[in-house]
């Protein structure tokens, strides 16, 4: 007897979670799991190829967020799992995985749209103070959606801000939707400098496992007061710095280096940039950038002098001083030999040693002591040549 034994395999696999989210070139995307923010876990993205899934972020440490160029991965108070990228190319569409290593995962297909009326960056300025209307058109398929605003600052710090279905008053804050002009504001009164910040627009989505936001304008707000009589410079030896009797004039300078620098993918130190106030007669307050206060100090160097608050100049002279006798120090085997003739010791007196002693003096405003000190110090450098 023959016994025929058929047996059926069955593959099973883990679940497979894939999902269409949609974004505009220019525009954003947050992608929201719910998978759990472990601390103590791996976390990453990676794009997907034929052959493998290519890291863009993959890291393990206590921190709730991480970023990298225009990704970020961060929790939500909730403790979940989002996935933020900003300024989306056409090239960044695809298929990407996200989640916590030893846990789970998902895969979404990533679709970039290249939309003329959306993903355009714009800068709006303002002053303190005021009230402003921010405001943006939106493709005509989301005119019935409802549609988010959130706030990023430099530092990356995404913030819900107000929308247009659950708070649409904030504070200071309110939200219209035009949608026979298919134009959507937001309204900010008595404009503060933290109000300075990356407005994004967009609406919630939801296809298969994974829901989304799909932000189509990205607006910047700058946000420009008035300060005190000031001169700001890096700390050390900058290579530029403001000087303006105008607070208007000095805080409106600053903010404008920093935009520039930014758009360079420089970042202005707030905690290294210093400030000081010439002849102050009372205290009007401090000084800020972008909503932090800048070092107050009583002098700094800019371009190789000292300058102090109060308008003198003691610790220059003291300092060309000191800087004279070094160059005395440099050239004294020849000048202090009585075989070189006093005309020649002369001429080396005065090219090397005296415009060392005299650099930058010459539009500062010497009290009688200050003036008497470097005479005595030329006086013994010249009774030394001719001894």
């Amino acid at each position: 007897m023959k016994i025929l034994l058929i047996f059926t395999l069955f593959l099973i696999s883990g679940a497979v979670h894939c999902s269409d989210v949609f974004g505009f070139s220019g525009g954003s995307v947050i992608m929201i799991s719910d998978i759990y923010w472990n601390p103590n876990h791996t976390k990453y993205i990676c794009k997907m190829s034929q052959n493998e899934c290519k890291d863009v972020i993959r890291f393990t440490s206590q921190s709730i967020h991480v970023g990298y160029k225009r990704f970020l991965l961060y929790r939500n108070t909730a403790g979940s799992f989002l996935v933020l990228i900003r300024k989306l190319k056409l090239q960044d569409a695809g298929m990407y995985r996200f989640g916590v290593e030893d846990q789970s995962n998902y895969t979404v297909n990533l679709k970039v749209r290249n939309d003329a009326s959306c993903g355009v960056p714009k800068i709006m300025n303002t002053y303190l103070g005021q009230n402003i209307s921010i405001s943006c058109n939106y493709p005509v398929e989301y005119e019935k959606y409802n549609k988010y605003i959130i706030t990023v600052d430099d530092e990356v710090h995404v913030k819900p801000m107000i929308d247009t279905q659950t708070i649409s008053e904030n504070g200071r804050f309110s939200i219209s939707d035009d949608r026979s002009t298919k134009v959507l504001s937001v309204n900010i009164s008595d404009v503060r400098e933290t109000d300075g910040v990356f407005y994004l627009f967009g609406v919630w989505s939801k296809a298969g496992t994974v829901g989304y936001f799909s932000y189509f304008s990205e607006i910047q707000l700058h946000v420009t007061g008035t300060y005190m009589t000031t001169s700001a410079a890096p700390r050390g030896n900058p290579s530029s710095a403001e000087y303006s009797k105008s607070k208007e004039q000095v805080k409106t300078s600053l903010e404008k280096w920093r935009y520039m620098l930014r758009r360079s993918g420089i970042k202005v130190s707030r905690s290294k940039t210093e400030y000081m106030c010439v002849n102050e007669t009372k205290g009007s307050g401090v000084v800020q950038l972008h909503g932090k206060e800048m070092v107050k100090v009583e002098e700094f160097r800019y371009l190789w002098s000292t300058v102090q608050s109060n308008g003198e100049c003691v610790r220059e002279v003291k300092k060309r001083v000191q800087a004279g006798w070094s160059g005395w120090r440099r050239v004294t085997g020849v000048i202090c030999d009585r075989r070189v003739s006093v005309r020649v010791k002369g001429k080396i007196y005065r090219t090397v040693v005296r415009p060392e002693m005299l650099y930058g003096l010459e539009t500062v405003a010497l009290s009688k002591r200050q003036e008497v000190k470097l005479e005595v110090a030329e006086l013994k450098m010249l009774r030394f040549l001719l001894e």
